[in-house]
């Protein structure tokens, strides 16, 4: 019998270049941000480094809009 991995120990689901290309769209073209946050945010993010630019990019537009 094949030995049953516990959900707690896989990885959930994550698409690490998706992130990318999210973050690269809004930093190609910062216009569609507001198309973006509509949809997904930081803690949206797996990868760590993307949720940190992710945030700089939400605390930049925060600034910007001031």
């Amino acid at each position: 019998m094949a030995d049953v991995v516990p959900i707690r120990q896989s990885q959930p689901n994550c698409d690490l270049d998706a992130e990318a290309s999210v973050l690269s769209a809004i930093i190609i073209d910062p216009a569609r941000y507001d198309d973006v946050v509509s949809i997904c945010g930081p803690d949206q993010c797996y990868a760590d480094a993307n949720k940190r630019i992710f945030e700089a990019i939400v605390e930049l537009r925060e600034v910007a809009v001031r």
